[in-house]
């Protein structure tokens, strides 16, 4: 009996835990997101139909519409997105440099898909690049260790959204970390 109710009372817990942490907000800059700074509304409506330059957000019953081009993102339910040339981008990372990721419609012919595209910003507030290897190169030019161990881990551009999860990183994050470490010119002596 003492063992149910301590299951209950730890699962309550967590369910008050998970209440507190969903919360909607705005970043208005790159800064505020970088701060983990976001304004706090009670709903957010990123995507409409009629209006797609316009975001609606909602504060105690008050509804303001606002350019997306005058805001940098949202967090919804503790997952934070990005705008970017009107669109939203959900961001995944943002340990070394920020990586996103977008559902987007595909015309394959007469065939109408859905596909994962990922992208990454080296900074908040920077465009934000298909994330392939010649971007990464040309969005990190100095740093040729990183140019080297991409050529070496990584055989196509698909492959660079591969996650460990052993180390919960993605494995182009852990790459960028380790050349910044100098750890290829350590192998290479």
């Amino acid at each position: 009996m003492k063992k149910r109710i301590f299951a209950a009372a730890m699962i309550a817990a967590m369910f008050a835990g998970t209440a507190v942490m969903a919360q909607n907000g705005l970043y208005m800059t790159g800064q505020d997101y970088v701060k983990k700074n976001a304004v706090a509304k009670d709903k957010i409506q990123a995507e409409q139909v009629f209006n797609r330059s316009k975001i609606k957000v909602t504060k105690n019953g008050e509804s303001t519409q606002l350019d997306k081009s005058q805001v940098f993102g949202y967090q919804e339910n503790g997952q934070d997105y990005r705008f970017f040339n009107n669109d939203a981008y959900k961001i995944i990372d943002n340990d070394q440099f920020l990586l996103y990721s977008r559902l987007e419609h595909i015309q394959n012919g007469k065939e109408r898909t859905k596909e994962t595209r990922y992208y990454f910003s080296t900074e908040a507030g920077t465009a934000l690049l298909p994330l392939t290897k010649a971007n990464l190169k040309k969005a990190f030019p100095d740093n040729r260790s990183f140019h080297d161990l991409l050529d070496l881990q990584f055989r196509s551009d698909k492959e660079l959204t591969a996650y460990d999860s052993f180390h919960k990183q993605y494995k182009v994050q852990s790459l960028y970390q380790t050349a910044a470490n100098g750890a290829l010119q350590a192998i290479n002596r």
